[in-house]
């Protein structure tokens, strides 16, 4: 997947700004020192914060670009965060919240166990 990403948005008194650009089959890291915003920047990409100004293109598609009155909710983006906080869901057993986001969009309870199960063993 590629990604196009002019991010512009404002915390308060802080102004974040950035662009990146993902290849397909490219990784690529954000790093800065604490509080420079990489965070917001991530939580901008999976759409748990509006920019102010800027467009977020994943694969083509427009997710967001606040000239064109577009923004996608976080659920219709299929992009994802893992924060570093332990934020599973505690009532769920481990396999349950590895397997959780195939149950999020539709897949059945034995495919997302066997999923999770899968993910488990493959991190160990």
């Amino acid at each position: 997947m590629s990604l196009v990403a002019d991010i512009r948005l404002r915390l308060e008194s802080f102004m974040v700004e950035a662009s990146v650009f993902v290849a397909p089959g490219e990784t690529v890291a954000l790093v800065g020192p604490n509080g420079a915003g990489k965070t917001s920047v991530i939580r901008a990409i999976a759409g748990l914060l509006a920019l102010d100004a800027g467009e977020i293109v994943l694969e083509g598609r427009v997710l967001e670009c606040p000239a064109s009155g577009i923004r996608l909710a976080a659920a219709a983006r299929s992009a994802g965060v893992v924060f570093q906080d332990l934020l599973l869901f505690p009532h769920m057993t481990a396999r349950d919240n590895a397997g959780y986001g195939l149950r999020a969009r539709g897949a059945s309870a034995k495919e997302a166990r066997r999923a999770g199960e899968e993910w488990l063993e493959r991190l160990g």
